[in-house]
This record gives structure tokens, sequence and C-alpha cells, in this order.
């Protein structure tokens, strides 16, 4: 129950692409001497032959296709956009991706309900970005508060939290409030949609951050920052991330973070009793059951299909229109889904946590496209999940 990732650095990167049959070179972080990474045998033993950074990379590939796991870390990337070097390099992320953190710092994270902006004028639906900002600005100081009152459990992420002053301002309820403006999640206006809300995030939360330095001082890290580089006064070192969001999303009943839903309805398999068999649980997109509700198009049966197929697609009987907007993961191309991503990564502070889903019947190589994708569009992380590649999974159809 942990997740698996790979540090790739811009020299891996520059090596696959340009001589992936040389021999992959390790750094010892205490000697600081570079080496050729051997292969040994079943024993344990060196067998002479060595790993080339082609052949690492193929195993990564094969391995994420089968499982899922590793994800992939751009590491240098990481380092490359972090504010605070002057604080020391980061050589890890938390469990999800969203997060690189420093030694001892901590996930400091909350999240903005997009579904609930998008009104209704005139009976065309809209987003309300006034109100949005003005959201913004309050869980910005919500989440630096958070940082005086919490209690540590080391003295030492104490310090490092208050440090840094990092906090993770992100989004959820990203594919309901497409589902309520029209906008179907695999198309361009969606994806400017989505930069566009990051973007307002990004933008108000540094804002946000600046006022509250004038109150209260900036980060002690701030000397020797980019941000005193840029002659930025903020309170907070990193202000935005985007997590998965699942304990909360489902608490708020709305959509994770800026995944599109798994299904419109679908089986939930979370505590396992006595004997071991997970508790099962039904659940529908409130925004589909609403809308199909008022078009008389909602019944039991059309549930029970939905947790079959995972999608509407395949329903004739259903207008286009609706298909076309209430798509989910099965329905979407893994492009797609990275150009979401990339979308988003653009005007982040710290990363993205996105799953790229691929159907069961993907390919290794449908796999390596997304990954050299992930290279290209300049985003700080990947992550793949075949469905069904492991025999429990906690979202499933029948």
């Amino acid at each position: 129950n942990y997740n698996i990732s790979v540090a790739v650095t811009d020299r891996f990167i520059d090596e696959l692409q340009h001589s992936p049959q040389k021999a992959h070179e390790v750094l010892n972080p205490r000697t600081k001497v570079w080496s050729k990474l051997e292969k040994v045998d079943e024993d344990g033993k060196a067998t002479g032959q060595f790993w080339a950074v082609g052949e690492l990379w193929d195993m990564i590939l094969d391995h994420a296709h089968a499982t899922g796991e590793p994800g992939v870390v751009f590491i240098d990337r990481i380092n490359a956009r972090n504010p605070i070097k002057n604080v020391g390099l980061i050589e890890a992320t938390n469990p999800c991706g969203e997060q690189p953190l420093h030694p001892y710092d901590s996930c400091n994270l909350g999240s903005i309900n997009l579904g609930l902006f998008v009104k209704s004028e005139g009976g065309q639906p809209t987003f309300d970005w006034e109100a949005y900002k003005e959201v913004i600005h309050t869980t910005t100081r919500f989440l630096d508060d958070v940082i005086e009152v919490n209690r540590y459990p080391l003295p030492q992420i104490d310090n490092m939290s208050k440090t840094t002053r990092r906090i993770g301002l992100g989004v959820m309820g990203f594919a309901d409030a497409l589902y309520k403006l029209g906008i179907a999640y695999n198309t361009e206006a969606a994806c400017a949609f989505g930069e566009e809300v990051m973007r307002v995030l990004n933008d108000e939360s540094h804002l946000a951050s600046e006022v509250l330095a004038e109150e209260r001082g900036v980060f002690p890290a701030w000397e020797g920052s980019d941000w005193e580089k840029e002659g930025r006064r903020l309170r907070n070192s990193y202000t935005t991330t985007v997590a998965p969001t699942g304990t909360i999303s489902i608490i708020a009943n709305c959509s994770g973070g800026i995944e599109p839903m798994f299904s419109l309805a679908f089986i939930r398999q979370v505590m396992k009793d006595t004997q071991g068999r997970p508790t099962i649980m039904k659940e529908v997109n409130y925004v589909f059951e609403q809308m199909a509700a008022a078009r008389g198009i909602y019944s039991p049966e059309l549930v029970d299909r939905l947790i079959e197929e995972g999608t509407l697609a395949h329903i004739d009987e259903l207008p286009q229109d609706i298909k076309d907007i209430f798509v989910c993961a099965h329905d979407i191309t893994p492009y797609w889904h990275m150009k979401m991503q990339a979308a988003f990564q653009r005007h982040c502070d710290s990363s993205i946590s996105k799953t790229i889903n691929f159907p069961n019947e993907a390919t290794v190589d449908d796999v390596r496209e997304i990954y050299e994708l992930a290279i290209e569009e300049g985003v700080k992380g990947v992550t793949v999940y075949r469905d069904g590649c492991r025999e429990m999974q906690p979202m499933a159809l029948k």
C-alpha cells in the first residue's frame, strides 16, 4: 500500500535520447564518485556486465505497464524550479508525487471544490471567478494559520515547516465543474479552462501570501531565495499544489483532484470484514444524477449498466450531447490525460498528482509513448495505471 517512484535526472533523459546503449552510471552520495551500474546474478554476484540506460528505461516501462509501479519523478526539473534553493536540494516527493519536499518538511494541503463555483446566469452555466478568487485568499490565510496551530511529531519537522512555511492550496471537483459547464474533459477547451483555473489559483495565492507577509513577515528562508531575487515578499515559499484529494473529495461528495470520473457510477471497495471480504458501496456522480433526472433518463437500470461498462459511450438510446459531455476515464485517451496534467503544471509551485489511466488492453509501447510525452511536456512526474492490472483496486466496475 505505498507508491514507488524512480528519480530521473536530466542527464539520464539526455543519454536515453542520444545514447541509450551507454552504460548507466550512478553517483555514490557519500563519496560523490560515479560508477557504472553492474548487473548481478540470482545469488547477488557480479556478472561483469553493466546496465544500459535504455535497458533500465525498458524495465521501468515494463513494470509500470504490469502493475502501475514505478512512477517517474523528474528530479532535476523539480530542483530547477525550486524557489528555495538556499534551503537545499530536494531528493524526494510525498507518496502521491504532488509535493516535493526538503528533509523534515511537511505537506500542509487544502483543496477548493471547483464544482461549487459553477452558477447559472440566464439559463447558461458560468464559472464565478470573483467568488473563486475570494476563497483563494481565505484559504491561503487558513493554511498559513495551520502552520502555527499544528502540533508537530518531531522538533525537526516543526523547525523546517516554519522555516519554509510551505503550503499546498489546490483544487478538486474539476470533473464536476466541466460537467456543469458542458465541456468535455478530452478537449482543448477543457485544457484551456483547467490552465486558467490554475493560473488564477497560483497568482491569487501569491498575492494573498504577500498580504500575509505585510502583516506577519516573510518566511524565514526568504533571504537568499528566488522570491527575494524577484523582489516579492511572500509569507510562504510555496503556495500551490494539486493533490489527489482521495478522502476529502469523498467527504465533500465531489470528483477527486483534476481527475476525470472513473465512471459515472461505480463500486467502491473499502475496509474488509472479518472474513476478508471488502465492503462494497455503489456510488453515482451527483451532477450526472441530477441532469439525468431532469431529462427523464435516470433509472436504477442505467446505474447498473454504468457499473458494468464504465461509460455512456455504447448506450445507443441516450442523447449524443450527454454522451459527449459526460466522459469518464475509460473514454479519455492517455494523450488527453497528459495534456491536462501539463496544463495545470504550467502554473503550479509544486507538482500535480495525476494518474494517466489506460484500458486493460494497453501495451507497453502505449505506456512508453506517454512517458516520452511527459518528458516533452515539461511535467515534474508521471504515473500510469492500466485498469485491472492489480487484483484489488479501490474503484472498480463489475
